[in-house]
């Protein structure tokens, strides 16, 4: 009897058992999957405070509601048998290819391009119609791989398009590798659901923990990128403000400094000539008086314009402050530096400006240093240049005047 009782004991302790560790299996899959849909909210929610926070970058707000959808996707997966299987597995999944779908448009946003449509709606579109095909829907191994052959299409396709602006952000790097890994691992897993047990399509077992691991793991580091490259290109967008001019955006002052300081040691080094020309716009403070401020600024950024058609791909222009501005061409003569300011001189004057409603003549003068073999300083062909702008204004402006760097730096020495 007491053998009898401890056998009876032991079947049910074994039993117990064994719905327990089911009951424990069936939990862990549900555990990940509501972690993975934790942590996607956590995302969601920074991108979106950043996008708050800063200045609006479209890249940010696509990509939180992109995590919104993760977030989506995970839940309706981890509650499957509390939703019906169709509505869990579709909507499930579509959340998932519209996370992918809004991470390509925020990138295209990034870019400056409007994204294709077709890449957005045309895998969800087409995971609808599988579903709605009764030997697809039936089979969990084909299912699978169709849902999974979608993912790795949004993030290859995301990942083509980061790497097609040339910017030379280098979070772009990172980022992109991220995409085409998790590219990689979804190829990856479809011929192996071919061959796996139905423990990983009711998600239960080790393989079905590794994989969700390995998309929290993911998911954390691609939000982490996104920020960070949205982070450097304002760092860069600052540090190039720093070295343009805000109402022409040409360079200026300190950037013309630090670029012509190392084309001339090039020169220098290469025994190349080096050409100077300072502009000066002519009577600008009468234009002020009598037009306005606003007038004038048109007439600063009309001349720049016409320094951009004007001065040639290598050469390097630059507002140095109020109605003056500069050029350095290298490997430039004398006679080419005058010719190339003469061209501006005439451009500007031989088209009248409208200013206030009022057709007005602008005129500048320039002044042109040259240093045949390179051998001059900076300073010393700038001195030059603007003794011969001088002599232009005293000449009757609206021309041009050339001195020699040599004879400016013997003028120095006296």
């Amino acid at each position: 009897m007491l053998l009898r009782g401890d056998t009876a004991y032991a079947r049910a302790l074994d039993v117990y058992c064994m719905e327990s560790s089911k009951l424990m299996n069936e939990l862990g899959g549900m555990i990940f999957l509501m972690v993975l849909t934790l942590t996607s909210l956590v995302s969601a929610s920074l991108l979106f405070w950043t996008w708050i926070t800063t200045h609006r970058e479209p890249f940010l707000l696509r990509s939180a509601i992109a995590y919104g959808f993760a977030a989506l996707s995970a839940l309706m997966l981890g509650l499957r048998g509390v939703f019906p299987d169709l509505a869990s597995i579709v909507i499930g999944n579509a959340a998932g290819m519209l996370n992918t779908s809004l991470i390509y448009a925020g990138i295209c946003a990034f870019n400056g391009r409007r994204p294709n449509p077709a890449w957005i709606f045309g895998p969800l579109l087409l995971w609808c119609l599988a579903c709605l095909t009764p030997p697809i829907y039936g089979n969990p191994a084909l299912r699978f791989s169709i849902a999974t052959t979608f993912f790795a299409l949004g993030y290859a396709v995301a990942g083509v398009e980061l790497l097609r602006n040339c910017d030379g952000l280098r979070s772009r790097v990172p980022l992109a590798v991220g995409l085409f890994f998790q590219t990689t691992v979804c190829i990856l897993r479809i011929p192996f659901v071919f061959v796996a047990t139905d423990e990983l399509f009711r998600f239960q077992g080790a393989i079905f923990v590794a994989m969700t691991v390995e998309i929290i793991l993911f998911a954390q580091l691609l939000a982490y990128f996104v920020i960070g490259l949205v982070k450097e290109r304002a760092e860069v967008a600052l540090q190039q403000a720093a070295l343009s001019d805000s109402l022409t955006g040409l360079p200026n002052r300190r950037a013309f400094l630090e670029t012509a300081g190392k084309l001339m040691s090039i020169g220098r080094r290469h025994q190349r000539a080096m050409s100077l020309v300072i502009f000066d716009l002519d009577r600008f403070k009468q234009i002020n008086d009598g037009f306005g401020h606003a007038a004038g600024d048109e007439a600063l950024m009309y001349f720049a314009a016409i320094l951009r058609r004007c001065l040639r791909e290598g050469d390097l222009v630059a507002r140095m402050g109020g109605e003056e501005f500069i050029a350095l061409l290298p490997e430039t003569g004398e006679q080419d530096a005058r010719q190339i300011a003469q061209r501006v001189v005439s451009e500007l004057a031989s088209k009248p400006l409208e200013l206030a409603g009022i057709r007005h003549i602008c005129t500048v003068s320039a002044g042109t240093a040259c240093s045949q073999d390179g051998s001059q300083d900076l300073d010393v062909l700038m001195a030059a240049a603007d003794r011969a702008l001088y002599a232009a204004k005293q000449g009757g402006r609206n021309r041009v005047e050339v001195v020699s760097a040599a004879s400016q730096r013997l003028a120095m020495a006296v």
